[in-house]
């Protein structure tokens, strides 16, 4: 090994970490979580990373008012945070993003790229920051430094030699902000496709199809405020322990208000039994919060089933108080016999009430007692507390969206909401936890490979140009184009999209057929490593590096206007239709500004500190104060005056994300560079559209009308004309001062007006949400709709399992931090499969067998992920549990949601093979 330059003169040698399970041990599932352990594990990993003065200073930004949002998780900032408001892992994210380390040309002449394809993930993950753009060229065994004007020249170069802008995808991971993601699909739907794959398609795509169909937003409808006010809290498929930890807090503050928390999930969590504040010194005594009041341990799965049952019971009930009343002629106000649905909300507002009830009439037991592992009576107990809930807010995540069934089964969560009039109400609400920072701000931005038609005649009226009308590759069809030679070029905007995806060897093959791979990159992972004929690196600045303007902060947001000012249409946009919805509803044909709530005035329509259109107990209130660091006026207050112009800018650029409950707010970095040749997402984006498009003033036949050539449907001219609309997007602009992109935003997406403003208000502004905040749905009725879904249990033959893949809790995603997953009493090793003792038993297995983990059930190809270690584990009954990525081998690339087409990762069948078996196989063969 050679040395390895840190930066500043420092050097080390290349950062080694146990690459195999062989300090793999197993101890006893905690029962509580956080706590003095978290502390402690955040400053090991601090310290590494950062030393002394650098976790002192970062860790006091995090989620902080002039500080960045931390690359975590989407959880919202609470009204009023703690000076230090972050968790374990968004700490150790932090760290990570932050590291002292680098890479540099000297690590990549030590290592060829086949040695770094042998490397694991958290090696890679643990070697540094990326410092200056490297490219692998077509034959070569090693990464070699190139020019950021090279790199842009090259792609520019391979996309002009396709025959269509459809041969190039587009990816986008979570972590890219707004700014950053706006521009990059006006870069791609400029240069003339959709094809536009991003994380959404492989977590929560399932819970927007869902509640586009059923509310009209593909948004969830609840704020930190409503959980802390609902009287039932229900967490289904959800891990927040190790995922979103500080919802725990909000968790606690619920529980401390009276709520109950109903827990279903296929493994008991550490995180939802006990929670140990580490900002009470109760907590660091051990002495915390005790969550979960019910736990329904349910097969994986088995979510649609249960929320089929809790409606038909629901029903049930209600007909029953119906027939109890009119019996003894009983006022309805008697608790006894008050009716359990909401009559008046589904008769103005909702549709399919009969069609639901005659589905729902009869179910049938045998069946859902066999799909979920639980029996009648343990359903019944918990339907009981659904139907006395005054306030329910139902979480989910992963759990209930990598199933075929997904979306059947988040409709029946929806329905189980709208039969009690639990959405558009304080204390009630639905609530899909979002993984990554930023995943709802990108769509929100338009990173869509299915855009509302509405978004896109917003972008036409702004820029002059008529963007692609054609729905785009997602990550499964983008996967499935490459390995068909459809894609020929992939550029990934941030993420890991080689270890995130499934069917790993299709996907891997599918990315060496392309002709260029493109990786925008903080740090090296595995799709750095495998790569198309010929592959760049462009590193870019991180959430927590500092982003200065070049030449100084401008003195205003330069001279942008749409191409039509105000523009033609007046109609709801990604937010008002929906950020995930494409809902075309009657309400779009009444002119209202946009991103204005039906009935409101923009003024109204601010939320005000504490309250909202829909009332004193809606939105979370959000802080009055200025922003000193960001020098700009209070938000308005009741009066629901206008905002103040911001009266300075900051030294750094700011840009924004926006949170799992629709707010938005600033992010600056404040760590000094990497490397003086890093770039930000936004430059980057707009210098390779300079590169890719053309500027005003080029020769007629540039790169954008040879690349936009298909585009004009009345010939040259046509094609003359989008192609100077195109190169008149001010690319220099945009990259000078991320104000012009905002104006940008301001004019293409609702509920962005006097963006550059509202953007700097202590802990942000809240995005319009009908169904929040007016009860109105945009939908194409109207209404809200009550779903008939019909049940399809997983079969599962005699002699397998039905796996789920999930995290560790030193893991976030496809990042690796360590080996150990401490609350589950697993440290030293990640090749570990869960499964409980009495199916162990049955399969003639015991805890510390090496087994190999074969899935053939799909479409009978052998899919393998080998040596693996069983533990004996409390799952549910015919149900294992491995991380990921080393099982995503075992996903077929075809077995997808229904409607969503998200990977059914949490949906595999598998036989648990000894490893002694296949050794006596091959002995055999040989």
């Amino acid at each position: 090994m050679g040395e390895r330059r840190w930066g500043r003169g420092r050097t080390t040698r290349d950062h080694e970490v146990a690459e195999d399970d062989a300090g793999l041990r197993v101890g006893t599932p905690k029962d509580h979580a956080v706590g003095t352990a978290a502390t402690l594990s955040i400053a090991r990993q601090a310290m590494r990373h950062l030393g002394v003065a650098r976790t002192a200073r970062t860790l006091a930004k995090i989620n902080q008012p002039g500080g960045f949002d931390c690359p975590g998780c989407a959880w919202p900032e609470p009204e009023h945070g703690a000076h230090l408001e972050f968790c374990e892992n968004g700490a150790k994210a932090v760290a990570e993003e932050g590291t002292r380390r680098r890479i540099g040309r000297s690590f990549f002449a030590r290592h060829p790229i086949d040695d770094l394809r042998g490397r694991t993930e958290h090696w890679l993950g643990q070697q540094g920051r990326l410092t200056e753009p490297m490219h692998l060229a077509p034959g070569a065994t090693h990464y070699a430094p190139i020019s950021w004007e090279d790199a842009y020249a090259l792609i520019a170069r391979e996309l002009h030699a396709l025959d269509s802008p459809d041969e190039a995808a587009f990816y986008t991971s979570g972590r890219t902000s707004n700014e950053a993601a706006f521009a990059y699909q006006l870069l791609i739907r400029a240069f003339g496709t959709n094809n536009m794959p991003d994380c959404s398609n492989m977590c929560h795509e399932s819970s927007g199809v869902a509640l586009i169909d059923t509310i009209g937003i593909g948004k969830g409808s609840v704020t930190v405020n409503d959980l802390v006010k609902a009287d039932l809290i229900v967490v289904a498929g959800q891990n927040p322990g190790t995922n979103h930890p500080r919802m725990l807090t909000t968790l606690e503050r619920a529980k401390e208000h009276g709520a109950t928390i109903l827990t279903i999930n296929p493994l008991p969590e550490a995180g939802l039994e006990r929670f140990d504040n580490p900002q009470r010194l109760s907590g660091l005594l051990g002495h915390g919060t005790h969550l979960t009041d019910h736990f329904l341990q349910l097969k994986v799965g088995g979510d649609h089933a249960l929320f089929r049952a809790f409606n038909h019971l629901i029903l049930r009930a209600d007909d029953e108080r119906t027939a109890a009343r009119a019996a003894a002629g009983a006022d309805r106000d008697d608790p006894a016999t008050a009716p359990v649905l909401d009559h008046a909300f589904l008769q103005s507002s909702v549709l399919g009430l009969d069609d639901l009830r005659a589905d729902l009439a009869e179910i049938d037991w045998d069946v859902t007692e066999a799909a979920t592992g639980l029996t009648r009576a343990e359903i019944e107990a918990a339907a009981e507390l659904l139907i006395a809930s005054g306030g329910t807010v139902v979480c989910w995540a992963m759990g209930l969206t990598q199933h075929r069934a997904s979306v059947a089964t988040i409709q029946e969560v929806v329905n189980t909401l709208l039969l009690r009039g639990h959405v558009g109400r304080p204390g009630a609400g639905l609530c899909p936890v979002r993984g990554h920072s930023n995943v709802q701000g990108d769509r929100t931005m338009g990173i869509w490979e299915k855009p509302p038609a509405a978004f896109l005649d917003a972008l036409e009226d702004a820029f002059g140009f008529d963007p692609p009308r054609e729905d785009g590759h997602d990550v499964v069809d983008t996967i499935a184009a490459m390995r068909d030679g459809r894609v020929k070029v992939f550029m990934a905007m941030g993420g890991n999209f080689a270890s995130a995806t499934p069917d790993t060897a299709v996907t891997e093959a599918a990315l060496a057929g392309t002709r260029l791979t493109v990786q925008v990159s903080t740090k090296l992972n595995r799709s750095h490593c495998v790569t198309g004929r010929e592959a760049l690196i462009l590193p870019t600045l991180g959430r927590t590096d500092r982003d200065p303007y070049p030449g100084g902060p401008p003195a205003d947001a330069g001279a942008w206007a749409p191409a039509r000012p105000g523009g033609d249409r007046d109609v709801p946009g990604p937010e008002d239709a929906g950020v995930d919805g494409r809902a075309e509803s009657a309400a779009a044909d009444t002119p209202r500004p946009v991103g204005t709530p039906a009935g409101t005035t923009p003024a109204a329509a601010e939320v005000a500190p504490g309250e909202s259109s829909a009332g004193a107990d809606a939105p979370a209130a959000r802080d009055a104060a200025p922003d000193p660091d960001l020098g700009t006026a209070a938000r308005p207050g009741r009066d629901g005056a206008a905002p103040a112009p911001a009266t300075r800018r900051h030294e750094v650029q700011t840009v924004t994300v926006e949170d799992s409950m629709s707010v938005v707010h600033g992010s600056r970095g404040h760590l000094p560079p990497p490397s003086k040749h890093l770039r930000s997402e936004v430059r980057i984006v707009c210098d390779l559209a300079r590169a890719v498009l053309g500027s005003a003033g080029d020769p007629p036949a540039g790169p954008a009308q040879r690349s936009c050539r298909e585009q004009g449907a009345d010939g040259a001219d046509a094609v003359d004309d989008r192609t100077r609309a195109v190169r008149a997007i001010p690319w220099e602009a945009m990259a000078a001062d991320y104000a012009v992109v905002r104006r940008q935003i301001e004019a293409v997406v609702p509920g962005f007006e006097d963006f550059e403003q509202r953007a700097a208000w202590r802990g942000g502004f809240v995005l319009p949400h009908p169904p929040r905040d007016t009860r109105t749905f945009e939908t194409p009725s109207g209404k809200a709709h009550l779903t008939v879904n019909a049940l399809e249990p997983i079969v599962v033959p005699p002699g397998r399992l039905l796996l789920q893949t999930l995290r560790s809790h030193d893991q976030y995603n496809t990042t690796i931090y360590g080996l150990d997953d401490r609350y589950r009493g697993i440290t030293g090793g990640r090749r570990v499969v869960l499964v409980r003792p009495s199916d162990l038993e049955a399969l003639g297995l015991r805890d510390g067998d090496a087994v190999d983990l074969v899935a053939d059930d799909f479409d009978g190809t052998e899919r393998r992920a080998d040596d693996f270690r069983v533990v004996a584990y409390p799952t549910a009954r015919g149900c294992a549990a491995a991380y990921y990525p080393e099982t995503n081998p075992l996903v077929p690339l075809g077995s997808v949601a229904r409607r969503s087409n998200t990977p059914a990762s949490k949906s595999v069948v598998v036989r648990l093979v000894p490893v002694r078996d296949r050794a006596a196989g091959s002995a055999a063969v040989a």
